[in-house]
C-alpha cells in the first residue's frame, strides 16, 4: 500500500494579488482572474473580498501580504486615493499603494501597462490624477524584481500566467 502520509498535509495556498482600477478595467480583470485560476492558483482581488468593517488601505495591504505574487494593471485612470494623512500622506492610489507593498515584500511581480494602441476607454479627468498616473506609468524602468512588464494589454483573454 502506498504511503498515505501526504493526505494529511494541506495543499499549499498559491494566492496571486490582482491590482488595478476597477470600473474601467472590469473585462481585463475578469480575463486575468480566469487566467490565474486556470493555472490552479487563487486570484486575490477586490471582487472576492468580503465586506468587512476594515478600511480600504488595511484591506488592500492585507490582500498583498496574504499572496505570493502580484499582478498589476495600469490603465488610463489613476484611481481612488484614500484620505489618510498618516498612512497615505502622498495621496497615492490604492493600486500604487498595493504595488509599493508588493515591491517592499519582494513578491514576484507581473505588470501590464495599457499601451497607446489599446482601444480608448475611460480617461483620467483631473490634472492631479493625470500627473500621478503619468509618474506611475513611468516607474517600471526604475523598479526591481519585476518578472515581466508588458507594454500593451493582450487582446486575447486566453493568457497563461507564469510566475
Amino acid at each position: 500500500m502506498p504511503n498515505d502520509d501526504n493526505k494529511s498535509v494541506p495543499r499549499q495556498f498559491h494566492g496571486v494579488m490582482l491590482s488595478s482600477t476597477f470600473s474601467d478595467l472590469e473585462r481585463h480583470r475578469e480575463a486575468l482572474i480566469n487566467a490565474v485560476e486556470s493555472q490552479d492558483l487563487h486570484a486575490v482581488a477586490m471582487e472576492n473580498d468580503s465586506a468587512k468593517p476594515v478600511d480600504i488601505i488595511d484591506s488592500s495591504l492585507r490582500m498583498v501580504r496574504d499572496t505570493s505574487a502580484y499582478i498589476g494593471v495600469i490603465g488610463r485612470r489613476y484611481g481612488q486615493s484614500p484620505p489618510s494623512e498618516e498612512r497615505n500622506p502622498r495621496k497615492l492610489s490604492i493600486t500604487e499603494i498595493e504595488f509599493n507593498e508588493a515591491q517592499r515584500l519582494g513578491r514576484s511581480i507581473l505588470l501590464f501597462i495599457m499601451g497607446n494602441d489599446h482601444p480608448p476607454g475611460v480617461e483620467e479627468e483631473t490634472n492631479s490624477g493625470k500627473k500621478k498616473l503619468s509618474r506611475f506609468r513611468e516607474r517600471p524602468s526604475r523598479w526591481g524584481r519585476i518578472r515581466a512588464c508588458a507594454a500593451s494589454m493582450p487582446r486575447s483573454t486566453a493568457w497563461r500566467i507564469s510566475l
